[in-house]
């Protein structure tokens, strides 16, 4: 996903904000996401 080619605008602003994240806030939101999933 990171590094996928579209012309879809959001998809372009989450692809952006990404790239810019480091490897520790990369693995942090991982996790809060995978916490969600098993919340809900």
């Amino acid at each position: 996903m990171r590094n996928k080619q579209t012309i879809d605008p959001t998809i372009i602003e989450i692809q952006n904000k990404l790239n810019k994240l480091s490897e520790v806030e990369l693995d942090n939101t991982y996790w809060e996401i995978e916490v969600v999933k098993f919340f809900t």
